[in-house]
């Protein structure tokens, strides 16, 4: 109750001092009747203004853990709202209007404090400071009013220690590092334990006895400080208070009271519900000697409402958390209590106006206990209050909302481990809303009148109460009963009910009655026609009212009970009647246009080739039919296909052939097609023969018949495209031809081409006039200068023409032709001068060389040159012989220098009577040396000279003195026909012969003839040019003459 009256001052200003402020228990709060029932109405009164507020009832963590004093739910702890009382009856006050806010007495202190409304007011130094009543529980810790104009704060208002209680210094066990959190003080049946820990300081929750004890702390209560002797953790609010003291005897274990939480205001600002909260009490240190003090309470509530405030001198406000003091007289051997948090101030202030003045704002904390024994634990300091504004601070206004200072131990000047609680916080734009709202009433849609079938639209709006609402109708054909808005369709009278349920659980119900006229009758046979496309039908409905017709493409008559309708398209016909009262029937029939299942995109004529599979009928389509329906494939002559699902079917016709579809819908709906395959005739190729082909090497494949062609696999194909490509494969291939006409129709062959490999390169050498050829092949071609001069099996070839020689080896299938080989051959005649010398004379005989080409080129340096002769008629000695063999006809061999040509060499010749007249000196043999050369030879004659014949008996004559035979030519060198004189010194036959370089012989003339002289005819143009060697011989001589044919 008021304590202090309201003064008077000046011009009807209100001296506010003391308590000005009426309290009471909540006990019960009816949320539907705006109304709550309290303890103690002294001072409520109607029109009067009152803040109702929940103290406590936050939901937490009661765990012996670390986690004890969590915050789990807020659940309206701090909730707090103006109200206006309506009545006052008994013990029951009814606002004017229902609360917006949330509160639960049945489970934690809620209270009404009235709210003394002025229209100016003033708090002077002259007077008692403004201050509330404390917290005891239930009631009290909040100073409240409201100034309409001007407030003058020109004193001091102080509501320190007002708030939640300290914990309670209450005689312990003596046990030591107790570390638990929560604890209990009383035991079931009454018992009490030993208390091993101080008593928790109050908070947003109310605590159970079960765990009223320990160092957790109590949300923004200080937590007690556990046994042995550690102190009491100070209170929280806008900051965490500070933990109590060490344990005693060696300070080792923090195990003091855990501080009070900070509470959350800016996140309940956040969410547009603000909440206002007591600073937290301290918690009491571990006590077992009686020498302990309390924790320190927290402070008040101030909520100023005022439209403008004036700041003068003096003006301080104090909402500071109490200091805990200590040392305790005398003894003061145990753990001390935490102090009070600071408490909280909301300005509801329009603006503030200064002089020159500040306003001093305090919500400090208060300082933990202080001990003076030593090692024992002093209390934490509780933390700073909360500053709300409605909008911002002042720049007048100065603040100390720090912490409060832990206590020390005087003895040694220390406080153990305990700390300073944090400073508090100021919280700007924080509005509490005032409601307006009365009890719930609702207001339903009028009664009403409709016809048969139709929809009546229901509605319902609720006054007052809280939401959200939740609706429930109750009637016929309802078409969404928990909506506020919903439709019914009645089939007869009804008296509909709508009940209203709001936020709080009140409900109320509304009625509304309907009227139901009865409508025309409409009888349709069938409101679903299915028809085929095109089909005139008789849309029928039978009724005694007129009829009409909507919509009207389609029908041929639009008013009757029985109208023509042509089917175009599916389409829904509205048919409408009315009675005379205005009610209507609306029905409908919907003509469902069928169509036979169609199949587009079909391909109607295709052509395929006699090679190809049996083919799919149609290649591509798209089908435009719903099951069911029945599908038939058919010729001119046989139905090949029947079914209920389309599909396509295979067909290989070898013929042209024409293929009819038909598709038909449950109700007769047909739909037809057909498709025309053309076979195309198949083009005509030549067999490919297979071959063998010697690797590297090509040939032509020849293909014909088709309009274009193309070759598998395309390595070493010169052109797959044609149809005689070159084919040089290098490893056995099979080509497949693919040969098309301009159809598309194709025929395929193939080709086997077997890669060999070709004999390996042949080698030539060469030895003397020889080649020979080394090599695999089974035959070998001999080339001379890129022509064939034999092919066999000989690997030799003697040389016997200059150039460049070349052989080619063959194996069964290839061939392989060698590099060339240049060889020269050097031509020439080797002959041998005949002569006539006498016996025992000598004579010389030249070996000459003649007609001579390419020596030099052949490489042809000498030539070894065997000789024979009749040894008894001549004796022949040269000193380049190298052997001489033989005893009547000897040989020699002697070795010739080309480069003493023409004149290789000269033979000394003595004549000797021997066995005949003369003896021929013959070329046995010649041996090139260094090169080919291809020679003639002539050999010579050595005559003896000094015989004659006496009827058969040859004759020496010793003078010398005998006929000889002689040869004449003239002209000579000879250009033209020659004659030739013959000197003939005997009777008997002769001949006359040339020889050419080569040894070939030419007859010129012979017969029989007397001593004498004959004349010859050459025959120049029967000889080639070169030289010759013309040879007389008679029954008893030989002469010869070199001659020139040019």
């Amino acid at each position: 109750m008021a304590l202090f009256a309201e003064n008077s001052h000046g011009q009807g200003t209100k001296v506010l001092s003391g308590i000005i402020n009426n309290y009471a228990k909540v006990i019960q709060y009816h949320r539907c009747t705006k109304s709550v029932d309290v303890i103690g109405v002294y001072g409520f009164a109607p029109n009067q203004k009152v803040l109702m507020i929940q103290m406590q009832g936050a939901k937490i963590d009661t765990t012996n853990t670390p986690a004890f004093g969590n915050v789990l739910d807020y659940r309206n702890v701090g909730n707090a709202e103006i109200l206006l009382i309506d009545s006052v009856k008994g013990s029951t006050i009814i606002f004017k209007h229902a609360p917006m806010r949330q509160f639960d007495p049945e489970f934690a202190p809620v209270q009404l404090v009235t709210v003394p409304v002025y229209d100016s007011a003033e708090v002077n130094i002259f007077n008692m400071p403004l201050t509330c009543e404390p917290w005891n529980g239930s009631t009290g810790g909040v100073l409240a009013f409201e100034v309409r104009l001007a407030f003058d704060l020109a004193g001091i208002i102080d509501i320190s220690g007002k708030g939640f209680n300290g914990g309670r210094s209450r005689y312990g066990s003596g046990a030591y590092k107790v570390r638990d959190y929560a604890l209990p003080d009383t035991l079931p049946g009454g018992v009490i334990p030993p208390l091993d820990a101080g008593e928790k300081g109050q908070g947003i929750s109310v605590v159970s006895r079960s765990y009223i004890l320990g160092r957790g702390a109590n949300v923004n209560g200080g937590g007690g400080g556990n046994a042995h002797n550690a102190g009491g953790g100070g209170g929280g609010n806008g900051g965490n208070g500070g933990i109590g003291s060490k344990d005693w005897p060696d300070t080792m274990d923090h195990i003091g009271g855990i501080g009070g939480r900070a509470l959350p205001y800016q996140r309940f600002v956040n969410d547009s519900l603000p909440r206002l909260f007591l600073g937290g009490g301290g918690g009491a240190g571990h006590d077992n000697n009686n020498a302990s003090l309390s924790g320190g309470a927290g402070g008040g509530i101030a909520y100023i409402r005022a439209n403008n405030v004036i700041i003068r001198d003096f003006a301080i406000i104090k909402n500071n958390g109490a200091d805990v003091g200590g040392p305790k007289p005398g003894a003061s051997n145990d753990g001390y209590g935490g102090g009070g948090a600071g408490g909280t101030i909301y300005f509801d202030v329009n603006r503030f106006i200064s002089f020159g003045s500040n306003l001093i704002i305090e919500a400090k904390g208060g300082k933990g206990g202080s001990t003076a024994a030593a090692m024992h634990g002093p209390g934490g300091g509780g933390a700073g209050g909360a500053i709300l504004f409605k909008d911002t601070a002042h720049q007048s206004m100065s603040f100390d909302l720090t912490g409060g200072k832990p206590g020390m131990n005087t003895a040694h000047m220390k406080s153990y481990g305990a700390e300073q609680g944090q400073s508090g916080i100021i919280v700007p734009n924080v509005r509490f809303k005032e409601s307006s709202f009365g009890v719930m009433s609702v207001t339903a849609s009028k009664d009403t009148t409709i016809c048969e079938k139709t929809l009546v639209q229901l509605s319902v709006s609720p006054i007052g109460g809280k939401g959200p609402y939740t609706y429930r109708w109750e009637g016929m054909n309802i078409t969404n009963p928990n909506s506020q808005t919903t439709t019914a369709r009645p089939t007869r009278d009804e008296t509909y009910r709508v009940i209203v349920t709001d936020s709080n659980g009140c409900v109320n119900y509304a009625l509304v009655s309907v009227r139901v006229l009865p409508a025309p009758t409409l009888n349709i046979p069938s409101n679903i026609i299915k028809a085929c496309k095109g089909d005139t039908i008789i849309l029928r409905v039978n009724s005694s009212q007129d009829l009409t017709w909507f919509a009207t493409k389609g029908l041929l008559e639009f008013k009757g009970q029985n109208v023509r309708c042509v089917v175009d398209s599916t389409r829904t016909y509205t048919v409408y009647a009315e009675t005379q009262f205005g009610c209507s029937a609306i029905d409908t029939i919907r003509v469902e246009m069928e169509e036979a299942p169609t199949v587009s995109g079909i391909q109607r004529i295709i052509e395929i080739c006699p090679e190809q599979d049996s083919i799919a009928i149609p290649p591509s389509f798209t089908f435009g039919g719903v099951p069911p329906y029945t599908y038939a494939w058919y010729t001119q002559n046989d139905t090949i296909a029947r079914g209920s699902i389309f599909k396509q079917i295979n067909v290989k016709p070898l013929t042209t052939t024409v293929y009819q579809l038909a598709i038909t819908s449950p109700i007769g709906c047909v739909f037809r097609d057909s498709i025309t395959v053309i076979v195309n005739p198949a083009p005509i190729t030549n067999r490919l023969q297979d071959t063998v082909l010697c690797k590297g090497d090509g040939i032509m494949l020849d293909a014909s018949g088709s309009d274009s062609y193309e070759w598998l696999p395309t390595t070493g194909i010169s052109d797959p495209t044609k149809p005689n490509p070159i084919a040089t494969p290098q490893v056995t291939t099979t080509y497949i031809v693919k040969g098309m006409s301009s159809k598309g129709c194709s025929i395929f062959d193939t080709v086997t081409i077997t890669v060999v490999d070709p004999p390996i390169k042949p080698l030539l050498s060469r030895r003397n006039d020889t080649l020979f050829v080394s090599g695999n092949g089974l035959q070998y071609e001999w080339l001379l200068n890129g022509t064939v001069l034999a092919k066999g099996k000989d690997s030799i070839i003697v040389i016997d023409t200059s150039g460049f020689y070349a052989v080619r080896s063959y194996s069964q299938y290839c061939s392989t032709l060698s590099d060339s080989l240049f060889v020269s051959i050097g031509n020439a005649l080797i002959l041998l001068d005949s002569l006539i010398v006498n016996n025992n004379e000598t004579a010389i005989m030249n070996i000459s060389v003649t007609d001579t080409s390419g020596i030099e080129g052949a490489g042809v340096t000498g030539v070894e040159l065997t000789i024979s002769w009749n040894a008894s008629v001549a004796e022949i000695m040269n000193s380049s012989f190298n052997t001489v063999i033989g005893d009547s006809i000897k040989s020699a061999t002697l070795l010739l220098s080309m480069s003493n040509a023409p004149i290789l060499a000269r033979l000394n010749v003595r004549g000797l009577l021997g066995n005949a007249p003369f003896t021929s000196v013959k070329i046995e043999a010649v041996k090139p040396i260094g090169g080919i050369l291809k020679y003639s030879t002539r050999n010579g004659n050595v005559i003896i000279g000094d015989i004659c014949y006496e009827g058969g008996i040859r004759l020496w004559h010793p003078d010398k003195s005998f006929a000889k035979a002689s040869i004449i030519v003239n002209p000579h060198p000879i250009v033209q026909d020659a004659d030739i004189i013959l000197q003939i010194p005997e009777q008997g036959p002769f001949s006359l012969r040339a020889y050419s370089s080569t040894g070939s012989e030419f007859p010129i003339v012979k017969g029989f003839t007397l001593p004498g002289v004959i004349t010859a005819m050459l025959p120049y143009q029967e000889l080639s040019p070169g030289m010759y060697m013309l040879l007389l011989e008679t029954r008893t001589e030989r002469s010869s003459i070199p001659i020139i044919i040019q």
